[in-house]
This record gives structure tokens, sequence and C-alpha cells, in this order.
């Protein structure tokens, strides 16, 4: 595997782990923002197999549907679940009135590792 391809799964996998850990601190809302970033790192890491780079986080979620759910490799319950987290990442960091609960932070965290999963499993077969 690439080295940068190899880097953006290995964040991904750390930030899986820093999400579990904010969870079980109870941390929900900044959970939810580590889970999505999981998601966004194993994304970045399956775009660059096709040499493609972003810069902003609309670009990355965008080419993966592209890439990876319309092509039929990713299905799309995975495009949904990155966009969803998303988006959920943007409520719990710019709107502090508003509270994630535990159990919406689990279910994006759960997600998350099958998101990062599917990723890896794709990352496997792919030529070095």
């Amino acid at each position: 595997m690439r080295p940068d391809i190899k880097a953006h799964l290995e964040r991904a996998l750390r930030s899986l782990e820093a999400a579990n850990r904010l969870l079980e601190e109870d941390f929900a809302e900044f959970a939810v923002g580590r889970a999505y970033y999981a998601m966004f790192y194993a994304a970045s890491a399956a775009l660059a197999t096709r040499g493609l780079t972003f810069r902003r986080h609309g670009q990355v979620i965008a080419a993966f549907g592209r890439e990876f759910v319309r092509s039929g490799i990713i299905p799309s319950q995975y495009q949904e679940a990155l966009t969803y987290a998303f988006e959920q990442r943007l409520r719990a960091e710019y709107r502090v009135t508003e509270e994630i609960s535990r159990d919406k932070a689990l279910e994006i965290l759960n997600e998350a590792e099958e998101f990062v999963q599917t990723v890896s499993t794709y990352l496997r077969g792919q030529p070095s």
C-alpha cells in the first residue's frame, strides 16, 4: 500500500479509537467529530488510489460518491452515512446550544466503524 494511502487509513483508525474513548468519557459531541473524521480519512485513502486529493470536505464527499458509490464499488448506504456524519459534525461543532445524544453519537460511531472496515477491505484488494 502506498505511504499516503496507508497514512490516511492509519489516521482513520486512530480517529475511531479517539471517538470510542471520547464516547466512553461522555463527550458525545466530540466523539461525533472524530467518527466523521475517521470516515473522511478513509474516503480520502480510497480517492488517493485514483490519484484524487481535495481540500474541502464537500469535495471529498462528492468525489467518493461519484468514484465509488455510483460505480457500485461501495454500497450507497456508506455515502449516506458519510454525508450524515458530516452534517452531524457541523451541528455538534457549530450549534453549541444543541446537544448530541450519546445514542446518536454511538450510532454514528458504529456507522464509521463499518465505513472504515468497508473501505479497508477495498484498499486491501488494490495493487500496491
